[in-house]
């Protein structure tokens, strides 16, 4: 029980501090790269697509990708349309 209730207070800490660190984040652009950052294995090809797509609302020169989940795909490799970090090259 004790193990339980650990895992789910690090859960909470963890999401916590990417909902703050979205939050002062300059722009939803930052916001939805520090969340693909955080969660790996959460991010889907629409999800990769859509945050690498524009800087519109960064007001930075970022490079965008039309199909970032292409790229990815082909150099490491999706599963289910999610990234899989265990197969990413150390």
């Amino acid at each position: 029980m004790r193990n339980l209730i650990n895992q789910e207070l690090k859960n909470k800490v963890n999401d916590a501090g990417i909902y703050l660190a979205k939050l002062v984040s300059p722009d939803p652009t930052t916001g939805q790269f520090i969340e693909l950052l955080a969660h790996p294995g959460n991010a889907s090809q629409g999800m990769m697509n859509d945050a690498f797509a524009t800087a519109a609302d960064s007001g930075k020169p970022l490079l965008v990708f039309d199909r970032v989940s292409d790229l990815i795909d082909n150099d490491i490799g999706l599963r289910n349309d999610k990234l899989t970090p265990i197969n990413f090259p150390l």
